[in-house]
């Protein structure tokens, strides 16, 4: 049945709402289902590096962007790439739909370059060392080869030197160029006798070469060498300078030089350092290398001994010797054993056993000379010990006849001299000591009073004397001198007088001059001091005769100290008294 237009009017009203919703509903629902579908749609993948190296990483990249396994993509074309420093560049570009887009694994190849080799001469080896490639090849002069993109060492070994190493880079779909150039010059040494051998001696002491000559060699590494030949117990030798690409010419002349050996006495056995036996004495020995050499020579009853000789090519040269006798010898060091030990009797005997063996052997008489002094002086040192000095100083003179020079001899002359000297003024200063007791012992008041003594080197002992006398006849306290005499040869003795004016008191002094040690002038003095007692009698400053008193004791002080002073005004120690 048809509708009325205001019923369908009516329908379409109440229909527009409930189309409505129903298109938002659906629009709802789509797009949760794309928000769910979008979270699926992902790129995956993993990468299968082309080399080992754990240094070395994969990069991969969508869009020109970094991406990794699992991230989202958006719906529509996309660029894929992985790159590898070692491998060739995956790319591939693709449609993304819901789901997205899964590459599985990516297995890089590989990437790879060349590595061209040259020399100017043949390489006897070649190694060529990577991480993925190792190569060795044998007489290589040019090659080139494909090799993985890495870092490589390339070593050529060469005729007669070390190993060539270079360090080269392959980069991807490049070529690198490795070259070796070592620079050889030839040898042709030769030599003046038939038979002869060689040897070519680097810088560091090692022989690169060796042979039989004549020999040429084009493989000899430029450089200085030491070309060392030798020929039968001959050898010679010479510094070689090769050069590149230019022969290098080398004759090795053997020159001779000849030795002739003598020994005084003759027949002894000639034997060389490395002790081959050539003969025995007189001896010619021939074909000797010029330069330095030395003998060892032997004969019953004498001393080894060793010569030594400077050999000049195409000369006679001649060395001789006398052989030392073994009891030579030993007398020789006995002799010097005991002077060692100051025991020359027993060196005596051992020089004169080698005189004996070796009459008028000028060493052997100086020895003996030697030996006659130090005895002397030895002798003379036992008598100086004991007081003779006299008769030291007759051994020291005979010591300095047999070396008149012996320093130790005129030495000990002049300290006996001095110790002669020192004793003949120790027993006159001895004898002065005696004569001056004796003297004042005859005097009554004599051991009532103490001696005193003064020295001095400025006068002699009669200068002094004269000095003492006029000072107390010139210069206040004046004295007389009652007694002025000489006692013996050096000895003088004076007595001296004052009285108070008083006459209540007096003093006298008894001194004696002499020579004394070390050159002094002694003078040894004792003052008497006397009183007038009550009896009108002069007697002694002493309790055995009156009471004493401060004042008497501080008078024979005064006394004491006055002549002191007297003694060092006289002989011009002081210029007051």
């Amino acid at each position: 049945m048809a509708l009325s237009p205001k019923s369908k009017k009516q329908l379409l009203t109440f229909l527009r709402p409930l189309i409505a919703f129903g298109v938002v509903l659906l629009a709802a629902l789509g797009y949760f289902q794309h928000q769910r579908m979008m979270e699926r749609t992902r790129i995956n993948f993993a990468v299968q590096s082309p080399d080992l190296n754990p240094a070395l990483l994969a990069s991969a990249w969508l869009d020109g962007k970094p991406a990794s396994s699992g991230q989202k993509i958006s719906l529509g074309k996309h660029t894929f790439k992985v790159t590898h420093p070692h491998g060739e560049t995956f790319e591939a570009s693709f449609f993304a739909w819901y789901g997205g887009k899964d590459f599985g694994t990516v297995a890089l190849k590989r990437s790879t370059g060349t590595l061209n080799i040259h020399a100017n001469r043949a390489i006897l080896v070649l190694s060529v060392s990577g991480r993925d490639f190792n190569t060795v090849l044998t007489n290589v002069t040019e090659k080139s080869l494909s090799v993985p993109a890495d870092d490589y060492t390339v070593m050529a070994m060469f005729p007669n030197r070390p190993g060539d190493t270079q360090k080269i880079s392959v980069t991807a779909g490049q070529a690198a160029e490795c070259s070796f150039a070592p620079a050889y010059g030839t040898l042709r040494a030769s030599a003046n006798r038939d038979g002869a051998t060689y040897e070519l001696i680097a810088n560091d002491g090692n022989a690169l070469l060796s042979g039989n000559l004549p020999r040429s060699n084009d493989a000899i590494p430029v450089g200085t060498y030491r070309l060392a030949a030798k020929w039968h117990s001959l050898t010679t030798e010479k510094n070689i300078v090769v050069k590149k690409d230019e022969p290098c010419e080398a004759v090795m002349d053997f020159a001779f030089g000849s030795a002739v050996v003598r020994t005084t006495p003759a027949g002894a056995a000639v034997f060389t350092a490395n002790g081959t036996q050539l003969g025995y004495t007189p001896l010619l020995v021939t074909e000797i290398s010029p330069g330095p050499v030395e003998y060892r020579l032997k004969l019953d009853g004498y001393d080894d001994v060793s010569v030594a000789l400077a050999v000049a090519a195409n000369q006679t040269n001649e060395v001789s010797t006398n052989l030392m006798s073994l009891a030579y010898l030993s007398g020789m060091q006995k002799a010097r054993n005991y002077i060692s030990a100051a025991e020359y009797r027993g060196a005596l005997d051992g020089v004169n056993q080698a005189l004996e063996a070796k009459p008028g052997d000028p060493d052997a008489t100086a020895l003996l000379t030697t030996i006659k002094c130090r005895a002397a002086v030895l002798d003379a040192k036992n008598l100086a010990s004991q007081g003779d000095y006299a008769g030291a100083g007759q051994k020291l003179q005979t010591a300095l006849q047999a070396i008149p020079d012996d320093a130790e001899a005129k030495a000990l002359q002049l300290e006996y001299k001095a110790d002669t000297a020192n004793l003949a003024a120790a027993a006159q200063e001895n004898k002065a000591r005696e004569l001056f007791e004796r003297d004042w012992r005859k005097l009554a008041w004599g051991q009532y009073f103490e001696a005193n003594e003064y020295s001095t080197k400025l006068m002699t002992p009669e200068q002094a004397r004269d000095a003492l006398v006029k000072s107390f006849a010139e210069q206040w306290p004046k004295a007389i001198p009652t007694l002025n005499r000489t006692l013996q040869d050096g000895i003088f003795e004076v007595l001296f007088s004052q009285k108070a004016a008083d006459q209540t008191a007096g003093r006298e002094m008894h001194i004696v001059f002499a020579k004394g040690k070390d050159g002094q002038t002694l003078m040894l003095f004792k003052n008497f001091e006397y009183q007038r007692n009550n009896a009108g009698e002069y007697v002694p400053l002493h309790s055995n005769y009156i009471q004493m008193t401060p004042a008497y004791e501080a008078q024979i002080r005064t006394g004491v100290h006055m002549m002191q002073r007297k003694i060092k005004l006289a002989i011009g120690e002081t210029s007051t008294y």
